[in-house]
């Protein structure tokens, strides 16, 4: 994936993404790690842009644990673009919705598994 020449300093919001995670999990995989190198250089490309990451889990086990795994998903994220490559942490807001915003069916493994995730807006 090559990153993208975004027009800085015009306002336009993207949403980049999301970013999926295992069952239980906020663990950063090698490919989330790549995805997430790709965005820094478009962060990086933009000095004034902003990025809002949303954490999200599917509705097994606990509206409070899941709420707690969804807010470590994202500060995952925001951790390893701060830490790793620079990207500073006023640039980066982070929120856990928990459960609370599926995208997809929460009976079905496949729907599980895709609101296990964290969504990504930018803002140049």
């Amino acid at each position: 994936e090559e990153v993208m020449s975004m027009p800085c300093g015009t306002g336009k919001v993207d949403k980049v993404g999301p970013i999926f995670f295992e069952y239980g999990s906020d663990e950063l995989d090698p490919y989330v790690k790549a995805k997430l190198d790709n965005l820094a250089d478009l962060l990086k490309s933009c000095d004034n842009s902003k990025l809002v990451l949303e954490g999200h889990t599917d509705d097994v086990g606990s509206m409070d644990d899941n709420l707690i795994l969804s807010v470590m998903r994202a500060y995952n994220v925001k951790y390893y673009l701060v830490y790793k490559h620079g990207i500073s942490q006023k640039r980066i807001t982070s929120q856990g919705l928990g459960e609370t915003a599926p995208v997809a069916d929460n009976t079905t493994q496949t729907g599980r598994e895709k609101n296990r995730r964290v969504d990504f807006q930018i803002m140049f």
